[in-house]
């Protein structure tokens, strides 16, 4: 298993809160290793847009409320990923990642 705490604000677990009609092991679409694996670029993706707002990345885990928050939206990336690998699970994608997205803006916006 991948050590999520370094390197991403979620864990697949938290992918499946968001998305909790999917669990990931070794044997599902996708595995567990590649939702972990989706997390990260996630958490790539927030880092890389909070640091062009004049964040200093990464949040620390001392910023509870804040990492708490980054958390969500990183599980919500996480789990829209996850959908899009799965045929049938477009939909729910395009879901999951425009939820992703509005979470995002509000945090750009200065909201």
């Amino acid at each position: 298993m991948i050590l999520m705490a370094i390197t991403a604000y979620c864990e697949a677990t938290d992918v499946q809160v968001v998305n909790s009609q999917r669990s990931y092991t070794t044997g599902t679409k996708p595995t567990l290793a590649q939702v972990e694996e989706m997390c990260i670029n996630g958490y790539r993706e927030i880092n890389g847009r909070l640091a062009a707002l004049g964040y200093t990345v990464p949040i620390p885990t001392t910023a509870t409320e804040g990492y708490k928050m980054l958390k969500t939206i990183n599980a919500y990336f996480g789990a829209g990923q996850a959908e899009l690998s799965v045929v049938g699970g477009e939909d729910r994608g395009v879901v999951l990642l425009k939820e992703y997205e509005r979470r995002m803006k509000l945090i750009e916006s200065g909201q």
